[in-house]
């Protein structure tokens, strides 16, 4: 079974939809920048405190896990959000930190024939703006360009 084919699975479940038609997993907007000026400022300071390459690569990773954390934070996101789409709905779950999608919460449904869809193609990713005009909420992804999902299909489905 893929990781797209997991991902529906689990949608289904989670929201209780089997019509479910499509699913991507995206990222809060400005995650990849926040993750690479992490892991650039976390280098830095990981070579200066052990003026090795190991700390220099640890900094690193911890910088890049503390970006990407504090862009999800900004966005009022979790870093990990599943998209859903079936014919009336499109859903965002939280994808949880369980490996294999095993942990998915509901946090929001829009009614697919009122959203409001912007989408923008960056250079890695694309960015996705969902407007919810019934509760007047907005949120804000970006779906990388490469990875196991067809991010891609998704969009043109929600663009449709």
């Amino acid at each position: 079974m893929s990781f797209e084919e997991k991902l529906r699975e689990r949608a289904r479940a989670a929201t209780g939809d089997e019509s479910i038609v499509d699913v991507a997993e995206m990222h809060p907007r400005g995650f990849a920048a926040a993750a690479g000026a992490g892991a650039g400022a976390g280098s830095v300071a990981g070579d200066s405190l052990t003026d090795s390459s190991v700390g220099s690569a640890l900094g690193g990773m911890g910088g890049a896990a503390a970006g990407m954390a504090a862009s999800a934070a900004a966005r009022g996101l979790p870093l990990r959000v599943c998209v859903a789409v079936s014919d009336q709905s499109i859903y965002l779950l939280e994808i949880g930190d369980k490996v294999g999608y095993d942990d998915l919460s509901l946090f929001a449904t829009i009614d697919r024939s009122e959203a409001d869809v912007q989408v923008h193609g960056r250079v890695f990713n694309r960015t996705v703006t969902l407007s919810d005009p019934a509760s007047d909420d907005t949120y804000e992804l970006e779906a990388p360009r490469m990875g196991p999902f067809k991010s891609k299909d998704l969009i043109e489905l929600l663009e449709s």
